[in-house]
């Protein structure tokens, strides 16, 4: 791992140079380069199917996938939901929007990336709408059970999340009084880290876009341009870098670790509301 090559160079008698900080501390500098790990973008999606079977071998360049018998997925039920597969020996994932279902046959969006065999994968879907199903247009509603949606690595996944990025449509503008261009909510939305042990760190909570711009600073406003009618809005919230928090949220799947957004009320998915509320996670795998 990365944290074993400074001992590595010690051992070789090599002199370090020293610097001391005007407070006293002493250390060794250092200089930053990037990583060349696989780069994350994942959505924030709240589970509808998992434990999903490939019946063939996937073929690379191709945007189909063909589903193991009994799956229950149709057009009507899954479409705009997202499908994810998973390789259970090297970690290696694919995640496509779902256009239309026929029979066992997935038609996805964008083609696929790799070679995923039948013995080792596993799949499943997931609704990115924080504000309605995806694919049926139900409301999401979290005031009677919480609607949990979640970047959760398999157990042979991790990575760190540096930073996440909403993005919302309405028919209605936005400004600091609302969500998105929905009323601000009641209870409001809680971004939460899930840690080993079952307990959680919560992050932050956004009733309104006023919550999201002094939490993450970074907040942009769409209008509607050439006939359009729908009107955006879009926000993000850094964690590492030194003038954010100066941390990255690390997932380890093999520790249960997850990053939530936990809705606890009604979504207003009617005319006064939004269209959609969707959150990415966005980082890099782990140095290996």
């Amino acid at each position: 791992m990365a944290n074993n090559v400074l001992p590595a160079i010690l051992d070789v008698n090599i002199v370090q140079p020293l610097e001391t900080s005007d407070r006293g501390d002493v250390g060794i500098p250092v200089y930053l380069q990037d990583q060349t790990t696989d780069m994350l973008d994942l959505y924030f999606l709240q589970a509808k199917t998992s434990g999903l079977l490939l019946a063939v071998d996937t073929v690379i360049d191709t945007r189909t996938v063909t589903l193991a018998p009994g799956h229950g997925l149709t057009t009507a039920n899954s479409a705009g939901h997202i499908l994810e597969v998973a390789d259970t020996l090297d970690a290696r994932f694919y995640q496509g929007k779902i256009l239309t279902i026929a029979a066992d046959v997935v038609t996805l969006s964008p083609p696929m990336s790799k070679i995923f065999t039948v013995a080792d994968s596993v799949a499943g879907t997931g609704n990115p709408n924080m504000v309605e199903d995806a694919a049926t247009g139900v409301a999401i509603d979290g005031s009677v059970t919480p609607v949990i949606f979640t970047i959760q690595p398999l157990p042979q996944q991790s990575g760190d999340i540096t930073r996440v990025i909403m993005a919302t449509t309405s028919d209605n503008a936005s400004d600091l009084q609302t969500f998105g261009g929905a009323p601000a909510l009641t209870v409001g939305m809680t971004l939460r880290a899930k840690h080993q042990n079952g307990t959680f760190t919560n992050i932050f909570t956004y009733q309104d876009n006023f919550d999201i711009a002094i939490h993450g600073f970074d907040t942009g406003v769409f209008e509607p341009k050439l006939g359009n009618a729908v009107n955006g809005f879009i926000a993000r919230v850094t964690f590492a870098g030194q003038s954010k928090h100066g941390v990255a949220v690390r997932l380890d799947g093999a520790l249960n670790e997850e990053l939530q957004i936990v809705i606890l009320e009604l979504m207003d998915n009617t005319q006064s509301g939004n269209i959609s509320v969707t959150f990415i996670g966005e980082g890099s795998e782990l140095q290996g």
